[in-house]
């Protein structure tokens, strides 16, 4: 099983600022020679000719950058302290999504119970100490609450305490499902900024120039530094893998008659595998006996890894010049 999860965080990591701000590079080096100093869109002069052709001082041409087809003019800032000049789209983005190697874990899930039944019964005594060191009778019960006669023997109670080890459970199925914990993903923040539709050539201010494109492609020999960004961290965990076995344990009543039909004088012992004291009924003789017990605590008996694997969702591709 495979399950993926989107982690809303915010956005990428080292690239430069919108009009007005350090420029940084694709590395997210800062630029002390920005000479950007305008903050909107047309504040030389630019716009649309009434042609509908835009003016010399919105084209972008001027410095000899265009956006081929199916790509965007932008810069990119490392963080989101600096808000992009005004007139500017403002797109908020992630990088560098790295995922801890407990990002995703294995949960055991139990698709049916074991069951517990009969079998033999371990019992221990002691004198004193609650320690139940000494051997005492071992029963072959049937279960379930069924009354088994004690055949040629009868048990007489001489310990202090007593231990009532009950058969282990048997049977029961498990599976393993893979569950990403998206707290331990970390990404950086990042803002990619677009110049206004109406003044491309704006972007001739920043000293840092981009291209940005849909999805994870090569960059353009003209603008080769490639940063790739996206809008959440996307956790992969890969399956669970291994067999899955159940363990747990039985627990329940060891209960004893003076009769061999499990009617008469009736004691009980907890059948928990602890040294528990004995109950009253020391020097009477039992002849038969019935144990009822139930599964506690099942689980799977060893839980594997999942390999955690992060990408980006939306993936964006950012390629600067120089």
């Amino acid at each position: 099983m495979r399950n993926f999860i989107f982690v809303s965080m915010a956005v990428f990591g080292g690239l430069a600022a919108c009009g007005g701000a350090d420029s940084y590079d694709v590395n997210g080096n800062t630029n002390p020679n920005n000479t950007g100093t305008d903050s909107g869109a047309g504040s030389d002069g630019g716009g649309i000719k009434p042609d509908g052709a835009p003016q010399a001082n919105c084209d972008p041409a001027k410095c000899g950058v265009s956006a081929p087809a199916g790509w965007k003019l932008a810069t990119a800032q490392k963080g989101r302290m600096t808000p992009c000049a005004d007139g500017w789209k403002t797109t908020d983005v992630v990088a560098d999504p790295i995922a801890d190697p407990a990002a995703c874990a294995c949960n055991c899930n139990v698709t049916q119970q074991p069951t517990c039944g009969g079998g033999q019964v371990l019992r221990n005594l002691d004198q004193g100490g609650a320690t139940c060191n000494m051997m005492a009778t071992t029963l072959n019960m049937t279960g379930g609450g069924a009354c088994d006669p004690f055949n040629n023997f009868s048990i007489v109670l001489q310990g202090k305490n007593y231990q009532t080890i009950p058969p282990k459970p048997k049977g029961g199925t498990c599976q393993f499902d893979s569950k990403p914990d998206p707290t331990k993903v970390t990404t950086s923040d990042a803002r990619i900024c677009e110049p206004p539709p109406s003044c491309q050539g704006d972007i001739c201010k920043m000293q840092n120039i981009c291209i940005t494109h849909d999805g994870d492609i090569d960059c353009l020999v003209e603008f080769p530094n490639k940063r790739l960004v996206g809008a959440a961290p996307k956790l992969e965990c890969a399956a669970c893998g291994g067999a899955c076995d159940v363990k747990g344990d039985c627990s329940g009543t060891l209960s004893m008659y003076t009769d061999t039909g499990c009617t008469q004088g009736k004691i009980d012992f907890t059948a928990d595998s602890l040294c528990d004291p004995s109950p009253n009924g020391n020097n009477l003789q039992y002849r038969s006996g019935s144990l009822t017990t139930s599964v506690k605590n099942p689980s799977c008996v060893q839980t594997p890894t999942s390999a955690a694997t992060v990408k980006l969702d939306a993936p964006t591709t950012v390629c600067c010049k120089p």
